[in-house]
């Protein structure tokens, strides 16, 4: 064989392999670019704004903004706080007072109001098919059986349900407004119910006290607002 066929031979070889590499870099490239996407906005999400923080509950891929004063109450490690409800994080409205002695202040906390946040995998449910019809029922049929706490009984729902888009990240909410009874006292609140094809999540509003509610219901509706699936789609 001669050094002209011999160098031929060996540039085709060299082609072929070159081509074998493009190949396997544009498959591995096609495969992990939703992935890299979903990270990329994850890591350039532009920060809650001047006076609010973000809670991240990254073990149930959702995170929501708040008040930086407002009282958050969680488990440790990120955790559920009830695992029969699939109670994952509430949210209470508080103030911080100035100490005109100079110091820290003292923080009121508004009980009266409270923001509660629940992650779900319904048992039987195809939630790759189902909408947010379905899952909206899932979480009134949650309500009426206990939801609230065995002592809290829903005496009405509003057969209405509005559909709310969350400004930020697009997040799909319905939500629909009820009452409860709880020790005699009246208890007024919304349900939001959000859905990926793994997960519902539901944002609870609830309040006792209407006075106190329209003292922070901007600043609420702003948390509800905020809401937004986080991590991978779907």
């Amino acid at each position: 064989m001669s050094d002209e066929s011999y160098r031929e031979s060996n540039n085709t070889n060299g082609k072929r392999t070159l081509f074998l590499l493009i190949f396997i870099i544009v498959v591995a490239v096609a495969f992990s670019w939703p992935a890299i996407i979903a990270l990329e906005e994850a890591i350039t999400d532009e920060g809650p704004g001047e006076g609010l923080v973000t809670y991240n509950a990254s073990r149930y891929f959702f995170r929501f903004d708040h008040p930086e004063d407002w009282q958050t109450e969680k488990q440790q490690y990120g955790f559920l706080m009830n695992e029969e409800t699939g109670l994952v994080v509430t949210l209470t409205p508080a103030v911080k007072t100035e100490n005109p002695a100079g110091g820290d202040g003292i923080t009121v906390r508004h009980d009266a109001v409270k923001i509660s946040f629940y992650y779900n995998i319904p048992e039987g449910m195809d939630l790759k098919n189902a909408d947010l019809d379905r899952v909206m029922d899932y979480y009134q049929d949650r309500l009426r059986s206990g939801l609230l706490g065995k002592d809290t009984g829903i005496i009405q729902m509003d057969s209405f349900v509005d559909k709310v888009n969350v400004e930020s990240e697009k997040t799909e909410l319905y939500s629909v407004d009820f009452r409860a009874m709880r020790d005699g006292e009246s208890v007024y609140g919304t349900l939001y119910c959000a859905k990926r094809a793994r997960n519902v999540c539901a944002v609870v509003l609830t309040y006792t006290s209407i006075a106190e509610f329209e003292t922070f219901r901007e600043e609420v509706f702003d948390v509800v607002r905020s809401f937004r699936l986080t991590v991978f789609d779907d």
